[in-house]
């Protein structure tokens, strides 16, 4: 039977056979495998003509010719299928081989333009790398002032460690010299600052005093100096800020106060609460722990939640666990089991303690009372009345001299004077006067009244002038008026300046040639031996060829 192969060639990549009675043999013009298989009609005419082939074929499958016919065409037709499919599998394999190779031409084409790129941009980003150190370093100081000392050293010495030679800075030289040096400058400033202000602190302790004293003259002074604010302009209250500036929050107070202790070797431990959002600390006295809550013996006003200039609380100095008021929800780590402080006269003085030649002197009020006494006070709770200040002062027609008016003819209970100390003199102050008082001869004498409207609920002095609370009431934190300047010992002319003329007025007073008023009399004892004598005189012209 006559076979035919004629098919229609649809392009010139078609596939087609031909039939040599045996084996079917391709016939393509395609030159490349993978354009043949990546396209099913050129597979088409070859299709047709083997359909020609099969359909074709008369061959009786009853018989033995005519099955024998039909299995070897069948055999020619599979070895058509596999000679096909290996050579499509050959492709497949060699496409499938091709995104590696892609991706490896693609990647080192990548990694080549990269690196020029980088080769350009290196210098110009070691640049840009110096310059933001640059800026890094211009920033030091401004990070310093969340810190104590030891963290202003620290970041002095992440700063030496960026002050490289020129090799380094290269064309950034200059700049980062001036960088370094204006942040030395700065960060040397900070840390002179802050040990200026405690060197300050620590001048007011000395030996003679036991650790309860140094304490206590620490603790009324950081009070009397700072004010309770959480931050001012944005900045957050520090350590830093409190010893320096005079302000700053709860922690601040706390890290300040124990940086100074430490000083006098002096132990303590900082106390946290969550639930209160607040920190304290406790003082270890003669081996033993005490609560202290320094911010919160820094009155501040109920209403408006700012200080009360020229005041001092002992309300949360020196307690046992058991009956440290108002606190709670803390760790701590050493126990305050010892109670020889809880009922201390001390958590009765709401004014500061003074230190005068060796004796600590305060304002003692009892709780529910309004009569203001001088005391002197010792570590052993020992009191002693030096003076009663409301008689002191209280003329017979005049009760309120002594007494801090509400309103009409009612009056607080309680007193409302601070003391302080300047040169070895006492200044308190009562509701509308302020007054001295000299330890060395007992002479109390009305320094300067006051004209204001309100009442004087508070005292303090600054740069060597008296400042009272000028205050409405006592829930209302007040501003400060200026009452004058402290006396200027040996100042008998009153010029403001200790010169001969002063030493020779006192001289005259010594022969009974003048005669003093009280003030003068306070001031002509120079060397505060209440005595007026040639000593006196000496020492002031001592004090003058200096």
């Amino acid at each position: 039977m006559e076979q035919t192969t004629e098919a229609e060639v649809i392009n010139t990549n078609s596939v087609t056979i031909n039939d040599n009675g045996k084996t079917f043999e391709i016939v393509t013009k395609c030159t490349d495998p993978e354009q043949l298989f990546l396209d099913k009609q050129n597979f088409v005419p070859m299709l047709q003509q083997v359909k020609l082939i099969a359909r074709g074929l008369v061959a009786d499958p009853t018989t033995k010719e005519g099955a024998s016919q039909r299995k070897a065409l069948s055999r020619k037709i599979g070895s058509l299928k596999t000679a096909i499919e290996d050579e499509g599998k050959k492709v497949a394999a060699a496409l499938k081989a091709k995104p590696k190779l892609i991706d490896a031409t693609r990647k080192e084409v990548k990694d080549t333009l990269e690196m020029l790129q980088d080769e350009l941009l290196k210098p110009l980003k070691e640049i840009e790398a110096r310059q933001n150190e640059i800026i890094e370093i211009s920033n030091l100081p401004a990070s310093a002032v969340g810190c104590d000392s030891y963290g202003v050293q620290d970041v002095i010495n992440v700063l030496e460690s960026k002050a490289k030679d020129e090799a380094y800075w290269k064309e950034s030289y200059a700049d980062a010299m001036a960088t370094v040096t204006e942040a030395r400058r700065q960060l040397n400033a900070m840390l002179d600052k802050f040990y200026s202000k405690a060197d300050g602190y620590l001048s007011l302790v000395d030996d003679s005093m036991n650790d309860f004293t140094k304490a206590l003259v620490l603790h009324d002074a950081i009070v009397m100096n700072s004010e309770y604010f959480v931050a001012k302009d944005g900045v957050s209250g520090t350590p830093y800020t409190l010893m320096v500036e005079g302000w700053g929050k709860c922690e601040d107070y706390s890290r300040a106060y124990a940086f100074l202790l430490a000083q006098l070797g002096i132990k303590s431990e900082l106390v946290t609460s969550s639930s209160m959002n607040h920190e304290w600390m406790k003082i270890r006295l003669d081996g033993k722990y005490y609560q202290v809550d320094i911010t919160w013996d820094d009155p501040i006003s109920a209403e408006e939640g700012t200080d009360f200039p020229g005041r001092v609380s002992h309300d949360y100095f020196l307690f046992s666990d058991s009956t440290f008021p108002n606190h709670s929800g803390y760790y701590m780590i050493n126990q305050s089991a010892d109670t020889t402080y809880d009922s201390y006269y001390i958590h009765n003085m709401d004014s500061q303690l003074c230190m005068v030649k060796g004796a600590i002197y305060g304002i003692y009020c009892a709780k529910g009372e309004s009569e203001t006494k001088l005391v002197t006070y010792t570590a052993r709770n020992e009191m002693t009345t030096v003076a009663d200040l409301g008689a002191a002062v209280q003329d017979s027609d005049d009760f309120w001299a002594a007494h801090w008016r509400s309103n009409g003819n009612n009056y607080y209970v309680g007193s409302y004077s601070n003391l302080c100390s300047d040169s070895g003199l006492l200044y308190y102050n009562m509701p509308k006067a302020v007054y001295v008082y000299d330890p060395a001869s007992g002479v109390n004498l009305k320094l300067a009244d006051y004209s204001g409207s309100n009442q004087l609920f508070g005292l303090k002095i600054a740069d060597g002038k008296l400042y009272g609370n000028d205050s409405a009431q006592t829930n209302s934190s007040g501003t400060l008026a200026e009452l004058g300047g402290c006396l200027m010992m040996g100042d008998v002319d009153g010029d403001g300046v200790l010169n001969v003329v002063d030493a020779t007025m006192i001289q005259k007073k010594v022969a009974d040639l003048a005669k003093f008023d009280a003030t003068n009399t306070i001031k002509a004892d120079f060397d505060r031996d209440g005595k007026i004598t040639v000593n006196d005189v000496t020492a002031i012209q001592y004090e003058i060829a200096k």
